[in-house]
């Protein structure tokens, strides 16, 4: 699933899911999509965070 309001931004991380990448690499790139497409909700040079977890580690960061 990616989820991003807005409708383009969300096509663009729908076909990186496609495209067999993972859900890091989809919110990085939606995330660029949005701040294109709706440059006041973008997150590139804001305070956007994101928790990660590395299932093989069992860690989180």
């Amino acid at each position: 699933m990616a989820v991003i309001p807005n409708a383009i931004a969300s096509e663009v991380g729908a076909r990186i899911l496609r495209y067999g990448r993972n859900a890091v690499d989809t919110a990085i790139a939606m995330g660029f999509a949005l701040a294109v497409m709706l440059p006041s909700a973008g997150i590139i040079g804001g305070d956007g965070s994101m928790t990660v977890y590395d299932a093989a580690s069992d860690r989180s960061g």
